[in-house]
């Protein structure tokens, strides 16, 4: 992202960005998915644990983590309801976008009902769920109105709804399967290593802020299973990093050589 802001400074624009992320130096990914991270804070009232409270309209404890696990157990049915939409899905990714529960922060004291419980959240998004601004905010609106209705069926959370705390939005990235670049990239991957087909990435990557900036067109291609990546021992293959030099250096060759027009 540091490099696509300082190509912005200086008044580079190139035609195509090549994000080094791991594709086995076999195939190309022209679809990356959008990505917002939320906070829900789920609200309780603190009591004693060791004890059934009274109800909570006469000051009884509330658990929030109680409540969070409501929140989540809906979650899953957003999720379910999502896994057979259309508009959720790409012909090149494998799955549906999803809102998955990453992190679970709650409770202050192991002999106290927790008083709050908060829920950071993953949203992912289509290229085709960004407004102009290049923000899912038809996804978020959904999510938003989701939760509340949520809250409204519980009697506590109907007096306390969940306050919800966006943090993050990462921008997708879409390239058409018709660019010169995608058909050039594809017969060198095949001439090298038989590989060469053309996919999308259920996971995130920072391509679609060079489009957005640039107006430069994105593909994702790189040495590695992904599968291996952001673990403790994420590592590579010999054979994979030199196929990927290679790969990469004639197709820019066959590029720059190539007479562009408009």
């Amino acid at each position: 992202m540091a490099v696509a802001d300082w190509m912005k400074r200086t008044g580079l624009a190139p035609d195509v960005v090549i994000m080094g992320e791991g594709t086995n130096s076999d195939y190309l990914s022209l679809v990356c998915r959008g990505i917002t991270f939320v906070d829900v804070v789920v609200t309780g009232r603190a009591g004693h644990l060791e004890r059934t409270p009274d109800h909570w309209t006469q000051g009884g404890a509330v658990d929030a983590i109680a409540k969070a696990r409501y929140i989540m157990d809906s979650l899953d049915r957003l999720n379910a309801d999502w896994s057979l939409r259309e508009d959720k899905d790409h012909p090149l990714l494998n799955d549906p976008c999803q809102a998955k529960v990453s992190m679970i922060k709650g409770g202050h004291h192991p002999s106290s009902y927790a008083e709050t419980c908060t829920l950071t959240i993953d949203i992912q998004s289509l290229p085709h769920e960004q407004d102009e601004n290049y923000v899912p905010t038809s996804v978020k609106e959904e999510f938003t109105d989701f939760l509340m209705r949520v809250c409204q069926a519980d009697p506590w959370l109907q007096d306390h709804p969940v306050d919800i705390q966006w943090k993050l939005d990462a921008d997708c990235v879409e390239m058409s399967p018709d660019h010169p670049f995608v058909g050039l990239m594809s017969s060198v991957i095949e001439e090298t290593n038989g590989g060469g087909s053309i996919k999308g990435e259920t996971w995130h990557y920072d391509g679609g802020w060079f489009t957005n900036l640039l107006g430069s067109s994105v593909l994702a291609f790189g040495p590695g299973d992904i599968a291996c990546a952001h673990g403790r021992n994420e590592f590579c293959f010999i054979r994979n990093l030199i196929d990927y030099t290679k790969i990469v250096a004639l197709a820019c060759l066959g590029w720059c050589n190539t007479e562009k027009h408009g």
